[in-house]
Parts: C-alpha cells; structure tokens; sequence
C-alpha cells in the first residue's frame, strides 16, 4: 500500500526533475547562443600578389554580428598548399602555419555588437615552394584567416576563413568560415 505509493510518488518526482533540469539546460544554452558574439569574415581580399612571387598582402574585415562585446579579439593570417584544387578536410585541420598576426588594439582588443574591424594589410612571406606553386600553377595555393575572440561567458572562439588564390583572386574554400568553441577557460 503505502511503500508502493511513496515509491511511485518518488519515480514521479524523479522524472519531473530531470524535465525540469533539461528545460533549465535548453534555456541557459539558448540565452548563451542568443547573447554571444559571433564575429565573421565579411570579406577577405588579396591587396598584393608580388611579381617576383616573394609575398602576397591581404587583408580581412571582420564583423560582431551578435548582441554582446567580441573581447581579446585576434586574426592571424597564413598559407597552404595542396595537390586538391580543394583543400581535404584532413589537410585543413592540419594548418598551423598562421605567421602574420593582427591583434584589435584599439577598444582593448574588444569589437563590440554590430560593428566592423579592417585589419591592417597583413604581408605572408612564401617559400620557394609556396612560390613555386604559385608561378607554375602545379598545386593548389591557399590563403587563409583565423579568427579567434572570447564571449562573455569565457569560452574562446575561433573561425578560420579559406581562399584558394587563383589568377590573382581569392576564391572561397569549400571548407572555409568553420567556427568551433575552444574548452572553456
């Protein structure tokens, strides 16, 4: 009688706060999304292709599209070269080569809600290889930014934008614009 009762008074009450504690986590995930930044690539462009195929120059503006303040934010800028007209996935996620860094200095590092940043021209040295690649067109020659910033609940942020140079011309990635959470500090 009563033990069975209590019993399934309890299972009951089990049940109810597990409901209520994934609604809890629904919400508190939603409020997260709904006040981050989320700051992307607007356009990425190519200033300068060196004729004697040394360097290029080029230079991204970035936007807080959000509702809240981007903070530490930080663009780095590298290359890669690939046997693909497209670089695999594998190949992506092997880049770490980002050798011209442009950190938002002013506002201390924070772009706020619904503004823009242009960073400065950004120069990328290429190696005889990368240079190679780029007079004789035999492989694949990429460009590439890594956004990266912290929200206001402490997690960082990053985003990497990909472009295959070709003809003088960056063209978008078929893997480009990738936005992945680093652990929360």
């Amino acid at each position: 009688g009563i033990n069975q009762h209590t019993d399934a008074a309890v299972v009951k009450l089990r049940e109810l706060a597990t409901a209520t504690k994934n609604s809890a986590d629904t919400i508190a995930k939603t409020m997260e999304i709904q006040s981050s930044p989320w700051v992307s690539a607007t356009e990425f462009s190519l200033v300068e292709q060196d004729p004697s195929w040394t360097y290029l120059r080029v230079k991204l503006y970035a936007a807080n599209e959000g509702s809240t303040p981007a903070m530490n934010l930080r663009i780095v800028f590298g290359t890669a070269i690939s046997q693909h007209r497209y670089l695999t996935e594998e190949e992506f996620s092997k880049i770490s080569n980002f050798v011209s860094t442009v950190e938002l200095q002013r506002s201390r590092g924070v772009l706020l809600p619904h503004n823009a940043y242009q960073t400065p021209v950004a120069y990328l040295p290429l190696s005889i290889q990368q240079a190679t690649v780029m007079r004789t067109g035999s492989d694949s020659f990429f460009a590439l930014a890594q956004i990266s910033y912290d929200d206001i609940f402490g997690k960082r942020i990053v985003s990497t934008v990909c472009d295959r140079v070709d003809n003088g011309e960056l063209i978008a990635c078929n893997i480009g614009n990738i936005i992945r959470p680093e652990k929360q500090k």
